[in-house]
């Protein structure tokens, strides 16, 4: 398979590529001992394969299910080609968004993603390891009907040693949406960088676009009168559901004062990652704070249990306005929820309620 991929233009059925880009491709395998799909990154015979694989092998001091990065399974070297098998995953922040119609998230998605990359990139400055390369194609949930808003980090290829950073002249580095300041000025740089980007995709999730305008490097206009905005806060006025109630306000800017911290031109008072896990809007968004009628309705619940019932014969929606509180905090745990048109979707939601929360009649 892995030759077929390597020297035919076209990619042959039995071996759909995942994706491409400047340095090689992925394609989803099939390991043959164990039958369970893999992400082939085959990378060109240059020495990027090579500075990749290093970075790799570096991050297997961490444990990449517990600070969110993505596991290498096995490497090999086929006609000088660098090959690399990773764990599949699902799909990226990017192509969920899209699937979204760039909805702005809502504020629980947001707090769950953005503490695990903190998470990720506290663990990466642990090793001393630059990642150089965030943005929501190289963020991916790892299985949304299993696990709903778990994410991995991906894609070391641009992947430095600090040391290597901090030794020399400001590198180009990091696409121009998420280019942090100093890398621009040809500064120093330092793991501050990665806080940047992961700021810039924060406001990409809260307002369902980026904020920098990669032609021009300055904020997006956002305004319906397509003007100008002076402020964060301005733009957030301009997406509805992440200011709803009191409580969802507040918790807004909560949000709002983290981006500020993350998006410090000078690198040395950005915060750093250890600082934004202790952050107001990681540590106190709690899912009781989250308003459930935005999501799924007692009588909502009812009825397409109901439905679920009777399509199925194993499970009866009883006891529900006993248990309404801890259901709604169930579903709200599950972004297909947001989703509230979608029959497929809130089956999958109930489903799930009714696995975790009841037991077989």
């Amino acid at each position: 398979c892995c030759k077929d991929l390597i020297n035919k233009t076209e990619e042959p059925s039995f071996l759909p590529v995942l994706g491409e880009g400047c340095f090689g491709k992925v394609a989803q395998c099939t390991k043959v001992d164990t039958k369970e799909k893999m992400a082939l990154k085959i990378l060109g015979s240059d020495e990027s394969g090579t500075i990749e694989l290093l970075m790799l092998q570096e991050l297997r001091r961490l444990d990449p299910d517990k600070v969110n990065l993505v596991k290498l399974t096995e490497h090999f070297h086929y006609s000088g080609y660098v090959c690399l098998a990773f764990e599949m995953l699902d799909v990226t922040l990017y192509d969920y968004m899209r699937e979204m119609k760039f909805r702005p998230m809502h504020l629980f998605e947001i707090q769950m993603i953005t503490q695990q990359l903190l998470v990720a990139l506290n663990a990466l400055k642990s090793i001393g390891m630059v990642h150089a390369d965030i943005k929501p194609d190289n963020i991916m949930f790892i299985n949304r009907q299993r696990h709903s808003v778990m994410v991995k980090l991906i894609d070391f290829g641009m992947a430095r040693p600090l040391w290597l950073l901090q030794g020399g002249p400001g590198r180009m580095i990091q696409p121009l949406p998420f280019r942090a300041p100093e890398v621009i000025l040809g500064l120093e740089l330092d793991e501050a960088v990665d806080m940047w980007s992961l700021g810039c995709v924060l406001a990409f999730m809260c307002l369902g676009q980026k904020y920098i305008d990669a032609t021009k490097g300055t904020p997006h206009k956002c305004t319906e009168s397509n003007e100008p905005t002076p402020s964060l806060e301005d733009m957030l006025e301009f997406s509805p559901d992440l200011m709803g109630n009191i409580q969802e306000r507040k918790d807004t800017m909560a949000l709002l004062c983290l981006l500020k911290h993350m998006l410090k031109v000078d690198p040395e008072k950005r915060i750093k990652a250890s600082d934004a896990l202790e952050n107001h809007f990681i540590t106190k968004l709690q899912w009781k704070d989250i308003n459930p009628t935005l999501y799924v309705s007692p009588d909502c619940l009812t009825k397409l249990l109901g439905q679920l019932n009777e399509s199925t014969g194993k499970f009866k929606p009883w006891s529900l306005q006993k248990k309404c509180a801890h259901l709604h905090t169930s579903v709200c745990l599950c972004p297909a929820a947001l989703n509230i048109n979608s029959p497929t979707l809130h089956t999958r939601v109930f489903w799930s309620c009714v696995q975790t929360d009841y037991k077989r009649p």
